[in-house]
């Protein structure tokens, strides 16, 4: 009975496969990713945008608090600007290949000692960051030192048309956070690292692999059906 199901995931062109870090950012040098070795030539990504902020010699990417001012951390208003993008390409797979992302990873932490508010936001081809491409959205203080995880399987990309599965080679889809904070000083800020994106890789099989895989998924059925 494992058996047929396990061809039948086949047929479906359903994916089992653990997820992985496919690209990642550490900031330890410089703002460029680094692509997992898994993923070499099916993915790249862009250099990690800081329209706002910096990078810090410890390896952190930051916005200060007199940059952003609190409204609601999304992409209206005095926040429009107030962004970090990473952009991840799809470039290499084969045809009968999908790339399906699962999480947005990273640390964030924080030495200002007011509210802050960041938003997760994703878009895909005109670029068009509206709320309706809010992911996620974390609130905090003084202090805030935690690993977030925002999860991708379930998530509607609205420009995209689809969600976060099932990716084909020619598409782009990039990430950003936009950023709030009751501070105006310079020298308290919000701080970020580690970011990635995980996921996997599934394989639809052709039309003929998939018939004649069907075909002895049906007949294992009707074996295991006899034996009982």
């Amino acid at each position: 009975m494992k058996k047929t199901i396990c061809l039948l995931s086949l047929v479906l062109g359903l994916s089992f496969a653990h997820a992985q870090t496919i690209v990642s950012y550490n900031f330890n040098s410089d703002r460029s990713a680094t692509v997992d070795a898994a993923f070499s030539g099916l993915v790249t990504a862009d250099d990690y945008i800081l329209n706002v902020g910096g990078r810090s010699g410890a390896g952190n990417v930051f916005v200060q608090g007199n940059q952003t001012p609190l409204t609601t951390a999304t992409t209206t208003g005095a926040n429009e600007s107030l962004y970090h993008e990473f952009t991840l390409n799809i470039v290499g797979l084969d045809p009968n290949e999908r790339l399906n992302l699962t999480a947005w990873t990273g640390r964030y932490f924080t030495d200002s000692n007011s509210a802050f508010r960041t938003a997760f936001y994703s878009d895909a081809g005109t670029l068009d960051f509206v709320d309706a491409d809010s992911l996620n959205l974390i609130q905090g203080g003084f202090g805030d030192d935690f690993n977030f995880s925002v999860d991708l399987t379930g998530t509607t990309n609205t420009i995209a048309g689809s969600n976060f599965t099932g990716l084909t080679n020619g598409q782009s889809i990039s990430f950003r956070f936009y950023f709030g904070d009751t501070s105006s000083s310079a020298s308290q800020r919000q701080r970020l690292d580690n970011i990635a994106l995980s996921g996997n890789i599934s394989v639809i099989p052709e039309p003929s692999a998939a018939a004649a895989l069907f075909g002895t998924a049906a007949l294992g059925l009707v074996l295991g059906r006899r034996r009982r």
